[in-house]
């Protein structure tokens, strides 16, 4: 009787301390590239930003909601790009919020490869 006591107070206490991970759903990643690949800051030379909105059956409660902010643009006094994005989603009764700040290093391979540091 006690190993099925134990057992029991094992498995609610590991279920308590078990989370999970749910990724957040575009189907348009292509206009924040940086959400999904750090490395793509300030690939474009330009200053570029993107507002993303997502929300799934809409009207009903609790509806599954994500929304994005992201910019970056290249700098030159680093050598490389420098992002930042925020994320938040909801879902149910679940809701995360993501701030990520971040640099891209760009080492100029050829001439011909150089496409927007000149």
């Amino acid at each position: 009787m006690k190993k099925i006591i134990l057992t029991l107070l094992l498995l609610v206490s590991l279920q308590i301390l078990a989370t999970a991970q749910n990724d957040i759903q575009f189907s348009n990643y292509m206009f924040s590239e940086i959400t999904y690949n750090p490395a793509m800051a300030g690939n474009s030379g330009t200053l570029d930003a993107a507002l993303i909105l997502r929300q799934q059956w809409v009207g009903f409660d609790q509806a599954p909601q994500t929304g994005l902010l992201s910019i970056h643009s290249y700098v030159d006094k680093l050598s490389g790009g420098v992002g930042l994005s925020y994320v938040y989603d909801k879902l149910g009764v679940e809701s995360s919020s993501n701030l990520k700040l971040m640099y891209a290093y760009q080492i100029r391979l050829t001439e011909k490869a150089d496409c927007h540091l000149d």
